[in-house]
């Protein structure tokens, strides 16, 4: 059987993991953010289990609000973190409505299916050398295991 503080902190480790790498969806000022939440609640002593609960649930719910996607972070998270005081609990800060979805969202039974970052399409450029084989050259190939692209094509003046 797994000892509990181990399973509490792979949960927070998996989670930040994520919300680390969604992270890089959002503009700078809110990268830096959601950076600085990230590394406070990284660096909340294991006192009690109580905090470590308080701290996944903080981690939980940043990483459902970096899912959701859009350009901002929204409260708790839009401030910088608390300097020198606790953390309070979530049920305190977050609207009852908010707090019930979250929880919703947490179930074991829920599948999150809202689109993650809809708007990123709108961000790609054109690469300025068309050619695929030089795309292939400049991508990383792993030691070892299986290098595999994707590509799509569609008619220039459909696509313009």
């Amino acid at each position: 059987m797994t000892n509990p503080l181990q399973a509490v902190n792979a949960d927070f480790n998996y989670n930040t993991a994520l919300a680390r790498a969604l992270l890089q969806f959002y503009p700078p000022a809110e990268r830096r953010l959601g950076r600085d939440w990230l590394r406070y609640l990284t660096f909340i002593p294991n006192s009690s289990m109580d905090e470590l609960t308080k701290r996944n649930n903080y981690a939980w719910f940043l990483l459902l609000v970096l899912q959701r996607g859009g350009n901002e972070l929204t409260p708790p998270f839009c401030d910088p973190p608390p300097v020198g005081q606790d953390l309070l609990p979530l049920k305190d800060i977050l609207a009852p409505e908010v707090y019930e979805e979250v929880l919703t969202a947490s179930s074991k039974d829920t599948i999150l299916t809202r689109p993650i970052m809809p708007q990123l399409w709108h961000r790609w450029e054109r690469p300025k050398n068309p050619f695929p084989e030089e795309f292939i050259k400049s991508q990383p190939v792993p030691p070892d295991g299986v290098l595999c692209y994707m590509a799509a094509f569609c008619d220039p003046d459909f696509c313009e």
